[in-house]
Parts: C-alpha cells; sequence; structure tokens
C-alpha cells in the first residue's frame, strides 16, 4: 500500500496544479474510506 501512495505522489507532483482537485478529491475519499 505504502508504494502505491509514494508511487501516486511522486505522479501528483508532476501535474498537480492541472489536476488538484480531482486529487484533494480522492485523497479525501480514501481517508474517509480508511477510517471507517
Amino acid at each position: 500500500m505504502a508504494t502505491v501512495t509514494l508511487a501516486t505522489a511522486a505522479l501528483a507532483k508532476e501535474k498537480v496544479w492541472f489536476d488538484k482537485p480531482s486529487y484533494d478529491r480522492a485523497e479525501r475519499q480514501y481517508f474517509e474510506k480508511m477510517a471507517k
């Protein structure tokens, strides 16, 4: 799981300013799912 997160973070860093809202949304959904 951590490897996927690191890969995603690296990818997100590449184009973070283009897709920031969708990354934020996906991240929020992920953490909400983990919290349950």
